[in-house]
């Protein structure tokens, strides 16, 4: 890894950051494995297709919906998992201890790129990876007044996605000239952005 994992409760009932979750050269693994490439322009999986209800604008380029175990990539499925048990062993005494990916989607965010303030409808807890330029994320809870912060190229966010819990969250903008340079020009003005949804081992 690039460095320790750090570990940060912004509502220790509902939503943790991970810095430093995954290196830039995992990084570049997850941005081959849902089909991006240099050009503008994404290829896209096709392995689902994009479902958005109102798409913020501009929206993002969708690059995947996934919806079985079988078609979620290995390195999605390891990073996410792994980001989750972090949070654990830290100590989220919240975050289920047997989490595992059961779904994703990913999309593609160019400099423009923003997701307006949102909640999650799901049953489970979440795990959000970004790869590539560095975004301006804010989230908020009925406990966590609205807190804006860097999400950056390696970062993982742990939070409970379901209503009750209120996880409000947002992408407000991306950084230019953030994203490291090994991944430089794949994704040099661009973000990826995948949230894959758990569930819980019985």
């Amino acid at each position: 890894m690039q460095g320790k994992a750090e570990i940060r409760a912004l509502d220790p009932q509902s939503i943790w950051v991970i810095k430093k979750a995954f290196t830039t050269d995992e990084a570049k693994q997850l941005a081959e494995s849902l089909g991006v490439v240099e050009e503008k322009g994404v290829a896209n999986s096709g392995k689902g297709r994009p479902q958005w209800g109102r798409p913020p604008s501009p929206p993002p380029r969708s690059l995947l919906t996934l919806t079985t175990d079988g078609d979620i990539p290995a390195v999605v499925r390891q990073l996410s998992e792994r980001a989750v048990a972090t949070a654990v062993h830290e100590g989220c005494p919240v975050v289920p201890a047997k989490w595992e990916a059961a779904r994703a989607y990913g999309a593609l965010f160019t400099l423009k790129g923003v997701l307006r303030r949102h909640l999650d409808n799901d049953k489970s807890w979440a795990c959000i990876l970004s790869a590539g330029c560095t975004v301006k994320f804010s989230a908020s809870t009925p406990a966590l007044p609205t807190t804006s912060f860097l999400f950056e190229c390696g970062d993982a966010i742990v939070f409970d996605a379901s209503p009750s819990a209120e996880v409000f969250h947002a992408v407000e903008g991306v950084e230019r000239g953030t994203c490291p340079h090994v991944l430089s020009p794949l994704l040099e003005t661009r973000r990826i952005g995948v949230v894959v949804r758990g569930r819980v081992e019985q």
